[in-house]
């Protein structure tokens, strides 16, 4: 059989060094615990004292506050009086500092100021109130009218407040004088081309007959025959819409050209819109007659209405008066004229109001152009 190992002394050694090691880093271990459990345990101790030793400790008594002594607002000095013999009729004069004129208050400014001292020396003689009944606490009665004091003085200042907040109250009516009164707003004005139009369709026989008086039956024949010899007089062939013509028809030819106004550098309104609109409303007459023997020259071609009515008209002022009366009384004779004219006026504005977009525009763009280059012949 083999023999048996022999115990080594080396191995023993490293065996009973691990041993050591280990005992000695679990008897560290312990000493660190408790340790850490020692000091634990005198903190808790000093703890419990202090608290034990607060506890038997009495607090402190409060400190009282201080009153504030309130003292009373003296008056503000009143302004100094001038004696009479430095006034002169009952005025002072105004000195003026250096480099600047005295400023006079006006009325307005004057009222305002004055309202403003009288609120100031108020809220004053509230403010002594309030600190003349402050001073004595003890009293019940002074209590009672400090309260109501201070109750009224600020029911005061929150109506002067809301007065102010609303832009013066009535201290601004007051101190506002009559002659800064609001003016009455006024309507749109109309334009000035818009007047002459107006002006120019005043004396239409058109805008006669929109009238009620002018639709009644005339009292005698006399008064029939003379009222046809007028609408004849206003209803030239020349001119069958009745309208105010300032020109004749030879001389509205003739008229001067110079190619329109002279460019200016000035600021405002331009010297060619002017003339356009000085122009145009006082040819207006001439300019409406044109369009209507264009529209009546269409209309012929088809044998339209403008054609129809016109004849009517035409008709109407070439007969004799004595054809008519054997079929219609002589006072009917105006009224019948009167209404071939409406309808003359009524087909000539369907006429225009069915015409092309494009004519329209050519027609409107002449009627600019000849009033553009036409010399001033407006009033």
């Amino acid at each position: 059989p083999p023999p048996a190992p022999s115990n080594s002394s080396w191995g023993a050694s490293v065996m009973s060094l691990a041993q050591r090691l280990r005992a000695e880093a679990g008897a560290s271990v312990r000493r660190e615990a408790e340790a850490s459990q020692q000091v634990a345990n005198d903190d808790a101790a000093e703890d419990e004292e202090g608290s034990e030793d607060e506890a038997g400790l009495p607090s402190p008594p409060p400190v009282p506050k201080a009153k504030a002594k309130v003292s009373a607002k003296p008056p503000p000095p009143l302004p100094p009086q001038p004696s009479s013999e430095s006034q002169g009729g009952g005025f002072q004069a105004v000195k003026a500092s250096k480099g600047k004129a005295a400023k006079v208050p006006n009325g307005a400014a004057a009222a305002t100021a004055a309202a403003r001292a009288r609120e100031e020396e108020s809220d004053d003689g509230d403010e002594e109130e309030e600190a003349a009944a402050g001073e004595d606490p003890h009293s019940s009665q002074t209590n009672g009218k400090t309260n109501m004091s201070t109750s009224s003085s600020a029911k005061k200042k929150s109506g002067k407040a809301k007065k102010r907040k609303g832009g013066g109250g009535d201290l601004a009516g007051a101190a506002m004088p009559p002659g800064n009164a609001a003016a009455p707003k006024k309507g749109p004005e109309v334009a000035s081309w818009v007047q002459t139009v107006r002006k120019a369709m005043s004396d239409s026989l058109v805008e006669e007959l929109m009238s009620r008086d002018a639709w009644q039956l005339a009292d005698s024949e006399e008064s029939a025959v003379s009222r046809l010899a007028t609408l004849a007089t206003r209803l030239p062939l020349l001119n069958p819409l009745g309208l105010p013509l300032p020109f004749e028809w030879s001389e509205f030819v003739s008229l001067e050209f110079d190619g329109g106004p002279k460019r200016t550098s000035k600021r405002g309104t331009s010297p060619w819109v002017l003339r356009l609109e000085k122009t145009i409303p006082y040819l207006l007459g001439h300019y409406l007659t044109i369009i209507f023997a264009l529209c009546w020259a269409h209309s012929l071609s088809h044998f339209g209405l403008m054609v129809l009515t016109s004849g009517m008209q035409v008709g109407l002022l070439l007969t004799p008066s004595e054809v008519f009366a054997k079929k219609l009384p002589p006072t009917a004779q105006p009224l019948l004229l009167q209404v071939a004219h409406m309808l003359l006026w009524i087909s000539f504005l369907r006429a225009i109001w069915m015409m092309h977009l494009f004519i329209k525009m050519f027609t409107i763009a002449g009627i600019g152009i000849h009033a553009y280059v036409l010399a001033d012949v407006a009033p």
